[in-house]
């Protein structure tokens, strides 16, 4: 059955009714407003592989700068207590995590807070825990293992990076760390985990543990000091280059039932050798990392018999700056901040100490504090 369109008042034929039908509809289209495409969300973080990291990265020819503190995209303060132990937040190119990992129950919480800088205040109260350190807050960079966590990354220094490969890098904080109890055992150190597998979700045995302690109070690194191995290292104290002393410390390899070596290496500062203090509380402080892992390469195989080429060829993951902390009589209340924290990586030959300039691996454009113990 053919259909036809009969207008009620005028009788016009089918056929212009479709002419006059398509004139109408392309007049309606010229007046209405071209519709844009919705607009994309941006993607999702995820393991750092939609971050720009030249945003938190800084090139020039003397030096490339991975700035970690201050952050521009952590806003406000986040807690941690017995209902939320572990969780890292991103922070541009590093996370925060206020790392109660053996708390069971506590009033009070963890504390981490932007601002010019960053913030950790530690205040807990009826503490009942299964560690005899309570927690670790930190900041990371690059990779963790456990829970197999991975920052936002500048490709000037991509982690997991082989013991062997990693080039100079210095760790630069400016911090400072205040204990309203005496007595209370707390450290300020660097914890680097060194593993035999690319990306691990877990340690095994013959990973290391590598802290680099850089203050402690009423507290003494896990193991046996090892006084044969004590060394010197360059190390920058508030603008001025110097030779300081490390005591190294190490859990026995071959006990049954452990998983990793934890080495330690312990910043010396006026205390007695293998004192329950030591290090310095309040500093603008400068690390090279490599030296360090090459120390540890050193101390293991000199110490435990372990291969120099092997342990080169294993992966540094990630690099943490955070404060141990115990309980005395079930409370614990510190605070730390950090003003700066940047990796520095300059560009002189070898990027040793002797080779280059405060400037060059400094985080800040302003002169430094000039504060220490």
């Amino acid at each position: 059955m053919q259909l036809r369109f009969i207008s009620p008042v005028l009788r016009i034929p089918w056929h212009c009714m479709n002419i006059i039908f398509i004139l109408v509809c392309m007049m309606a289209a010229r007046s209405t407003p071209a519709q844009k495409p919705p607009s994309q969300p941006a993607p999702a973080h995820k393991n750092g592989a939609d971050f720009d990291s030249s945003s938190c990265s800084y090139t020039s020819p003397r030096r490339s700068v991975i700035t970690l503190v201050p952050a521009v995209d952590f806003k406000q303060p986040e807690q941690w207590d017995n209902k939320r132990r572990t969780k890292m937040l991103p922070m541009g190119c590093a996370a925060v995590d206020g790392n109660v990992w053996s708390l069971g129950a506590a009033d009070g919480a963890v504390t981490i807070s932007p601002g010019a800088g960053l913030h950790t205040s530690v205040n807990l109260q009826q503490i009942k825990h299964w560690g005899y350190i309570v927690g670790y807050p930190e900041v990371l960079y690059g990779y963790k293992p456990f829970g197999s966590i991975n920052t936002r990354q500048s490709p000037k220094l991509a982690m997991p990076v082989q013991v062997g490969s990693i080039p100079t890098v210095w760790a630069v904080a400016n911090y400072s760390i205040a204990v309203p109890n005496p007595k209370l055992p707390v450290d300020f150190s660097y914890d680097l985990w060194v593993t035999q597998q690319l990306k691990p979700n877990n340690v095994q045995k013959g990973d290391v543990e590598l802290m680099i302690w850089l203050y402690h109070r009423n507290l003494k690194p896990a193991g046996k000091l090892l006084a044969s191995r004590r060394f010197t290292a360059p190390v920058w104290v508030d603008g001025k280059a110097r030779n300081a002393v490390f005591d190294v410390y190490a859990t026995d390899p071959n006990i049954k039932g452990h998983t990793s070596i934890l080495l330690s290496f312990a910043l010396r500062g006026d205390e007695a050798e293998g004192s329950l203090d030591g290090g310095i509380s309040r500093a603008y402080l400068a690390v090279d990392l490599r030296a360090m892992l090459l120390q540890m390469v050193a101390v293991l195989s000199g110490e435990f018999g372990w291969n120099e080429q092997t342990m080169k060829a294993e992966y540094v993951n990630g690099v943490e700056l955070g404060t141990e902390f115990a309980q005395l009589d079930n409370a614990a209340t510190l605070d730390w901040t950090l003003d700066n924290y940047c990796l520095a990586m300059p560009a002189a030959v070898g990027g040793e100490a002797g080779n280059i300039t405060w400037n060059e691996i400094r985080c800040d454009l302003k002169m430094p504090h000039g504060r220490h113990r």
